[in-house]
């Protein structure tokens, strides 16, 4: 998975800002292997897998709804 990160310069060295971890480090590509960024991305996954299959449960269960909830659906 490419990290994508914004670089900053500071006086001690460059900084690079982890999206998945919302982490500011300086460890480099190194940083994807830490336990604790794999259990970001993990979790990060986990929460898409799941809204994944609520949106496919839906499709495959699509459901009317009446004229008084008709304020709900906003397409």
């Amino acid at each position: 998975m490419a990290e994508k990160g914004a670089k900053r310069s500071s006086e001690e060295g460059s900084f690079e800002l982890c999206e998945v971890c919302r982490v500011n480090h300086a460890h480099g590509r190194r940083h994807r292997y830490f336990p604790s960024h794999l259990r970001a991305v993990s979790a990060l996954l986990s929460r898409f897998r799941a809204k994944l299959s609520d949106l496919r449960f839906f499709l495959r269960h699509p459901s009317p709804l009446c004229s008084k909830q008709a304020h709900i659906n906003r397409l």
